[in-house]
């Protein structure tokens, strides 16, 4: 996916642009029915692709800015001092994210 935002392949979805990122996008798995591999597939294309597109909209400089921008967007940690903590950050919230959403499938089993 390249430089458009992944709420734009769903024309019938309002993004509001003032709401963090995992909220809109919990909003739309809701709406378009995604559960268990599905949503967290969906989840990587959206982050990956919003991520995208604001790194491509700034400059070098400023991508630790950009980083911590995703973390805060996440609910992740935003007083991060480096890209390197960030991602980890971010790479550990996926991890934690994936557990839950394995155990909510096996409560429903």
């Amino acid at each position: 996916m390249s430089q458009s935002s992944f709420f734009a392949l769903y024309p019938g979805f309002r993004q509001d642009p003032g709401a963090p990122l995992l909220d809109e996008f919990r909003r739309l798995a809701s709406e378009q029915g995604w559960e268990g591999t599905e949503w967290k597939i969906k989840r990587r294309e959206c982050f990956l692709a919003e991520f995208e597109l604001r790194l491509g909209s700034i400059e070098v400089g400023n991508k630790l800015a950009a980083w911590q921008g995703l973390c805060h967007e996440l609910r992740l940690n935003d007083n991060l001092p480096s890209i390197k903590r960030c991602k980890k950050i971010e790479n550990a919230s996926q991890n934690i994210s994936n557990r839950h959403s394995a155990s909510e499938i096996h409560k429903e089993d």
